[in-house]
């Protein structure tokens, strides 16, 4: 029934889509008929960009002002990557139109009863700190500061980062590549979390800098380094040592993920039991088995690729 419903959709989507294409068509050269006749109203004219105030809607006055090219070439250059690529270069238009339009999403419509993998709903909360102990450590401490000090581009990391682990940890096939969508917000967290850490320890090092300097030119007498004297002098030392530690901790989680990176692709490559990152690739052993079972042929039959061998259902998927 689904099928049916599919491609009865699929069926209407490629007898539309030239009709969409020749009002498109039709509405630009109006527009540009329009344009050389000097009556077309200039972006920003229309009476509901000129309700907007571009102070406190940025966004909306910047999507109601823009010419319509920037809007029109964009388009044409996205259908057609579009098009190249579900048409398989035009040579199957009518079908690669509804499918890819349609097919992809019900493909993973189907796929989310079918839960290929079997994972639970934490497991990116037991892969991701596995790997990437930076983020995770100072991604938590981003999430805070942001929340704490939100500006647009904060609370859009946030966004970003919470929404792709809600929506990925619902779906019903978790695999390990996926985790990518996670961390890359996450990593521009902990950015934002180390970001004080590295500003106080940089600040520090500039001020011992510029007194060893001041010190061997002899130009003044040597003095302590001299923080900013606006603070307390037990608050400004102790922010040193806090952003100190804060570096000392990113180093020492910046070398575990890069030992993790070392292990995964050099010392347990493709080797699924060792590794919870390595899902679908064959692992070494299999090359151990194939090479049994050849030296077995070899010896009873001649080479010949007679040997009768028995696998069970579980155990297909590596030597299909």
């Amino acid at each position: 029934m689904a099928d049916g419903y599919l491609a009865n959709i699929e069926y209407i989507t490629v007898r539309i889509i030239p009709w969409v294409g020749i009002s498109l068509s039709l509405y630009v050269l109006s527009v540009l008929i329009r344009e050389m006749l000097g009556k077309l109203m200039l972006p920003g004219q229309t009476r509901l960009a000129r309700s907007m105030d571009a102070r406190m809607q940025p966004v909306l006055h910047t999507l109601l002002t823009l010419p319509w090219t920037h809007w029109f070439f964009p388009l044409i250059v996205g259908w057609t990557i579009f098009l190249l690529l579900f048409t398989v270069m035009f040579t199957h238009i009518a079908g690669g139109i509804g499918d890819g339009i349609w097919k992809g999403l019900y493909y993973w419509l189907e796929q989310q009863h079918v839960e290929r993998g079997g994972q639970p709903w934490y497991y990116y909360l037991l892969l991701i700190p596995l790997y990437e102990q930076i983020g995770v450590i100072f991604g938590i401490v981003g999430c805070i500061r942001c929340l704490l000090r939100p500006d647009r581009f904060r609370l859009f990391l946030l966004y970003w980062f919470l929404g792709d682990f809600v929506i990925y940890s619902w779906a019903g096939e978790k695999m390990p590549w996926l985790m990518i969508f996670m961390t890359m917000p996450m990593l521009l967290l902990a950015a934002i979390g180390l970001e004080p850490c590295v500003r106080l320890c940089s600040s520090f090092i500039l001020q011992i800098y510029s007194w060893a300097k001041r010190v061997l030119r002899g130009r003044e007498q040597a003095s302590a380094p001299v923080l900013p004297a606006q603070q307390p002098l037990r608050r400004r030392y102790g922010s040193i040592v806090a952003g100190s530690l804060g570096v000392l901790i990113a180093l020492f989680a910046l070398f575990l993920t890069l030992q993790n990176m070392y292990e995964v692709n050099y010392v347990h490559a493709a080797d699924g039991p060792h590794e919870m990152m390595v899902y679908v690739q064959t692992p070494p052993d299999i090359d151990v088995v194939m090479k049994r079972i050849a030296a077995i042929d070899q010896k009873d039959f001649g080479g010949r690729q007679q040997v009768h061998i028995g696998v069970t259902s579980d155990a297909e998927w590596p030597l299909v």
